[in-house]
């Protein structure tokens, strides 16, 4: 039974490459067929079937590099992390800093914190 096995794996393998190679083949023959349109188009002055045979003819060459290994495509990861600046402490110094400079404007400070706390308000 083993053996069985390990000749369905070589067989399975075989019928793969074959497949393979027929999928391969198949990209060259759109390729091919993709570059025939766009030189019609190119001479009809099509511009419009032109630049849609271009960008079947670069659909294929990119499946084709992906089969030979050319183009790995890869997943990318992004973390991102939302950031509440006025629980920092640089935001608890320039409050410091604002308070101090305005302790002699009564009025001004008391606009410049109504201003600051709409601001926290709106960033919750």
């Amino acid at each position: 039974m083993p053996e069985l096995l390990s000749k369905s794996g070589d067989l399975r393998a075989e019928i793969e490459a074959e497949r393979g190679d027929d999928t391969y083949s198949e990209v060259l023959k759109l390729k091919d067929r993709a570059a025939s349109i766009l030189a019609e188009a190119q001479e009809a002055g099509d511009l419009k079937t032109a630049l849609m045979g271009i960008r079947e003819a670069r659909g294929c060459l990119e499946l084709m590099f992906k089969a030979e290994g050319r183009i790995q495509e890869q997943s990318i990861n992004v973390n991102l992390q939302q950031v509440n600046i006025y629980q920092s402490p640089e935001w608890s110094k320039v409050g410091s800093i604002l308070a101090r400079v305005l302790a002699g404007y009564p009025e001004l400070r008391s606009q410049v914190a109504g201003e600051l706390a709409s601001l926290a308000r709106g960033a919750k």
